[in-house]
């Protein structure tokens, strides 16, 4: 066989597989392998450029970095001098209130958004409840993913939200809470290029693929905005739902929480068709695995992360996390999930391979279940202490994890005292 007829068939196979959405994701779980805390109320998390930013709740007038590991980096302060950046009607100092955050394509920077800032002439601020154009302004803030620090400012509409920028590096668009619209900013130099109206209390952002259109979470009228980008024009999407939050793109779909519904809903574009996955109690943010394949979402009122499959819209997990997770990121290359809880910490988690189930006479059982999912949740937080489970199911319905097993049975027992710190009595089952 020729070497060019069996690059075709190489070629011709390995789309097939991907037609078929097969991913490396499949066959694991995900499970909690380190918790970062300290002076940090972390609201979201983002990464870029080979780090972790987390933006802090607005008292705490910060940005904490971290590299992958989880180490910090460097505390930011939202404290700026606006006029040091041409700013000239406001003079003194200033602080912020970050809230979300995007990396430029190129990786120079790392542009946040700040809910409110405090200073003189800043007495007006707009509110979780407000919708009007009346209120103060707000600014965002370019820091140099170099230096961490900030090198530009741009003006925007009030209580700015979330962000996006275009993967062409040509719009940085920002929704804006309190005044009903969206600004669309240079992300090079941060002016201003048009304000565009687009309805009641925007949130979730998302560009196509080709940077045609960008999508708006319009969550005050529990509808999606379409916005073209040449023209500006807006069309307003009804009916997504009961508070719409944040939203995601690919393959010509989009992908958003429904935060009053605790779902999360799959629009296919292409024929105007809408499939919905349960989740968990006020769906937050979502973020991609680096395959696309899956989609992970915190919900932030049950304390937990869902994993969807998004080919058939399926949650093959849900793992809890610390209080209130909010944000969530993944890394690139590594799909570490880094989750955000607004109770004071960031959790990362990993997608492991599912512990395999040897054919052996005998297992050393710590745990019986009458629920597979009380018994896989078991099963993770074992491996996470460096105990490796798996999980035996039984014609009797019950769901048996077992953290051992060996076809001697003098083996298990000699075995049996060193799982005691799992439970007081582990047992031995012997399969038939």
């Amino acid at each position: 066989m020729s070497i060019l007829k069996t690059l075709l068939i190489s070629i011709m196979v390995t789309c097939a597989l991907e037609s078929f959405g097969q991913s490396s994701f499949d066959t694991t779980r995900l499970i909690q392998t380190k918790t970062v805390t300290g002076k940090i109320s972390p609201k979201s998390v983002v990464y870029g450029d080979g780090k972790i930013y987390a933006q802090n709740m607005m008292y705490r007038h910060s940005v904490t970095v971290y590299d992958t590991l989880g180490s910090l980096l460097k505390t930011i302060p939202d404290t700026v001098t606006l006029s040091q950046f041409g700013i000239d009607n406001k003079t003194g100092v200033f602080k912020g209130a970050p809230v979300e955050g995007s990396i430029t394509p190129d990786g120079k920077y790392y542009w946040i958004s700040n809910y409110q800032m405090y200073g003189q002439g800043f007495d007006n601020a707009g509110c979780d409840a407000c919708s009007d154009s009346t209120y103060d302004h707000s600014y965002l803030y370019a820091i140099n993913t170099n230096t961490l620090a900030v090198d530009h400012v741009a003006e925007v509409g009030s209580v700015p939200k979330f962000l996006a920028i275009s993967s062409d590096n040509k719009y940085l668009i920002v929704s804006n809470w309190s005044s009903a619209d969206i600004s669309v900013v240079n992300p090079q130099n941060g002016s201003l290029i048009k304000t565009i109206q687009v309805g009641k209390h925007p949130r979730g952002l998302a560009f196509n693929q080709n940077n045609t259109k960008v999508y708006v979470a319009l969550m005050g009228d529990d509808a999606i905005a379409e916005v073209e980008i040449d023209s500006w024009e807006v069309s307003v999407h009804k009916d997504a739902g009961d508070a719409p939050r944040h939203i995601l793109y690919a393959d010509s779909c989009l992908y958003y929480s429904v935060n009053n519904e605790n779902s999360v809903t799959k629009w296919d574009l292409r024929n105007d068709s809408k499939e919905s996955a349960k989740v968990g109690t006020a769906p937050r943010s979502m973020a991609f695995s680096i395959d696309t394949a899956y989609a992970y979402v915190v919900n932030y009122s049950s304390s937990s992360l869902s994993k969807i499959k998004l080919k058939d819209m399926s949650v093959v997990q849900t793992i809890p996390t610390k209080s209130k997770p909010i944000g969530v990121t993944v890394t690139a290359q590594t799909n570490k999930v880094w989750v955000a809880c607004y109770g004071g910490s960031l959790i990362c988690y990993e997608e492991r391979e599912k512990p395999s189930i040897e054919e052996s006479n005998f297992y050393m059982i710590v745990g019986s279940f009458s629920s597979e999912k009380n018994a896989l949740n078991f099963s993770d937080e074992l491996t996470r202490k460096g105990y490796p489970a798996s999980i035996l199911s039984s014609a009797d319905g019950k769901y048996r994890v077992s953290v051992f097993q060996s076809n001697d049975y003098s083996e298990m027992v000699q075995n049996q005292s060193k799982y005691r710190v799992i439970v007081e009595n582990p047992w031995i089952l012997r399969h038939r």
